[in-house]
Order: C-alpha cells, then sequence, then structure tokens
C-alpha cells in the first residue's frame, strides 16, 4: 500500500478520505492504520484502491491477493480460541483461562 501512495504522489489523508472513492467508507485514520501496515478488510481495501484511482485490473488483482492473507489470520485466531476453549472445566475455573469468578466489592461509606 505504501509503494501504491507514493506513486500517487502521496496525497493527504484527508484527501483521500474526501474522495469519491472513500466517500463516506473510509476515514482518514482508518487509511492511516492500513498505510501503516494494519491489514484492512476486503472493503476497506476496495475503498482505499478506489480512492487512489486505481482500474478494475489492480483493483482484483489487489484483491485477489488479499483473500489468502485474511484467511490465514482467521485459522490463526481460530487456532488460538480453540487451545483457551479446550483448558478446564469452565468459566471461573483456574484452569479455564477465563475470567475469575466475580464477587461484590463491599465500598466503605464516608462518614
Amino acid at each position: 500500500m505504501q509503494r501504491i501512495h507514493a506513486e500517487a504522489e502521496e496525497p493527504s489523508l484527508r484527501a483521500l478520505a474526501a474522495s469519491v472513492g472513500a466517500a463516506g467508507r473510509l476515514s482518514k485514520s482508518t487509511i492511516g492504520n492500513i498505510l501503516r501496515g494494519r491489514r484492512p478488510t476486503a472493503e476497506q481495501l476496495s475503498a482505499l484502491l478506489a480512492a487512489y484511482g486505481a482500474g478494475p485490473e489492480t483493483t482484483a488483482g489487489m484483491l485477489a491477493a488479499h483473500r489468502p492473507i485474511r484467511r490465514a489470520q482467521g485459522a490463526r485466531c481460530l487456532s488460538v480460541r480453540g487451545r483457551r476453549a479446550g483448558r478446564g472445566t469452565g468459566r471461573g475455573s483456574p484452569s479455564a483461562g477465563g475470567d475469575p469468578p466475580r464477587t461484590a466489592l463491599r465500598h466503605r461509606s464516608r462518614a
């Protein structure tokens, strides 16, 4: 994305967010996060490419490359959740890895 940004002569984030391609679909902070390395959703990527004025072939190629990356991330997240869910007997048990049981807090009255 940084190469595309440089090739577009580094437009400001505000200008990109206000462009016809991004119109209401991307904020300047979201664009900044993507340019700093945060992986966008397919919708965000499509909107950002439209904001840069990318053609249909470029957009299709970028989205095709984006799909396997997002799938790999999803599989990694599921494996982490699966490991956590497999521990212990239930929520609050010491070996569950979940939240500890909630207890009532007592506050002293200020007299």
